[in-house]
């Protein structure tokens, strides 16, 4: 059964991933040295991937009944990992031609040796600017869906969360996100939330609602937090390092912020679908999109920003800057996508994964 309001939340987790990367085409300053602006908007922007994790965990459990292990791994081998291999390719060449990135200070390499390091990087996606580290991580949460799967034949195990989020919020993900393992230990209590709202849908519901106050004044209160600290997104250290903060205050914020957007979506569906069709519609189109808006959308920041803001120079980062950078951005993005959708036809799914 096709959910609505996950589709739409899904638009609203993709939207939240391109403003937290379109900060990147400023050269923003260190937090703590930052007006409180600047710290307020990298708070609000940051930590996309958590509701998007949290969308995959609730569509997981909602697909459940028809789940076959076999089928779902080669389902994400040609729609998740395909589609990635074919887009690092031309970031990888131009790290090479360039001797960028993980081919930096190897001016003299023999053929064997760079698709050895390109191959590598595959596997944790060191050779990405910001965002692929993702699919690593999420392909160790795939292989791991029976026992997922047996969470949620045993739903008592689901209180296992009381102590998997705390402990997720002090864990931190990677430092780079150069080690997928530690990343996916930090996001599977996301991922088993998600299972958790969609089995107890109208239960879980009713108790997001029942709390809603609650959750907006905790999430008022990471932001402060993060303000305070000039902490401004996701903790990045070692496990359970201090090296960065102890608790890593936007996960947290993000976990709530998830409930919260469920709760709303799924209470004003009818209500958006028939007053704000515009708004709805430009959701869904985010939502059908957005594995390709995902893959695509790093190639403004490593190829057309530089090339840009060559001929006019690198914008200041201040908040007017980054809300008319954002306002390019994103249909800049869009854009992008459904042209690459066109050329690739009834690949795309294949090719750019969407």
């Amino acid at each position: 059964m096709f959910l609505g309001y996950i589709h739409a939340f899904r638009g609203v987790a993709i939207l939240i991933v391109l403003l937290g990367h379109a900060r990147l085409l400023m050269p923003w300053p260190q937090l703590r040295e930052s007006p409180w602006s600047l710290r307020l908007l990298s708070t609000l922007v940051e930590g996309g991937t958590v509701p998007f994790i949290f969308i995959a965990g609730y569509l997981f459990q909602h697909l459940a009944p028809k789940f076959e292990y076999g089928l779902f791994l080669r389902t994400k081998l040609r729609n998740v990992v395909a589609p990635y291999v074919v887009v690092a390719l031309p970031i990888l060449a131009h790290a090479f031609v360039f001797r960028s990135g993980l081919y930096a200070g190897r001016d003299t390499m023999g053929l064997g040796e760079v698709v050895l390091v390109g191959a590598g990087s595959l596997l944790n996606a060191r050779h990405s600017f910001v965002p692929y580290w993702f699919i690593p991580m999420i392909c160790m949460v795939f292989l791991s869906a029976p026992a997922l799967l047996a969470i949620d034949r045993r739903p008592r195990l689901y209180f296992g969360l009381l102590l998997a989020i705390p402990l997720a919020a002090l864990l931190h993900r990677s430092e780079l996100h150069a080690n997928p393992l530690q990343d996916a230990a930090h996001l599977l209590p996301v991922f088993v939330l998600g299972m958790l709202m969609s089995r107890y849908r109208e239960a879980g519901l009713r108790v997001v609602a029942r709390y809603r106050s609650h959750l907006f004044v905790f999430m008022a209160c990471m932001v402060a937090v993060e303000i305070a600290l000039g902490q401004g997104g996701s903790v990045q250290s070692s496990a359970f390092s201090p090296a960065n903060g102890w608790i890593d205050f936007n996960f947290l914020q993000k976990v709530a912020l998830s409930l919260v957007l469920l709760e709303f979506l799924a209470r004003n569906e009818p209500l958006l679908r028939a007053n704000r069709p515009r708004i709805w519609g430009a959701l869904s189109t985010l939502a059908d999109l957005s594995f390709g808006l995902f893959f695509l959308h790093i190639f403004i920041n490593i190829f057309v920003a530089p090339l840009l803001f060559k001929r006019v120079g690198t914008p200041a980062a201040t908040p007017l800057n980054y809300v008319l950078l954002s306002l390019l951005y994103v249909p800049l993005a869009v854009g992008l996508t459904l042209a690459a959708r066109r050329v690739t036809g009834r690949y795309s799914r294949v090719l750019i994964g969407t």
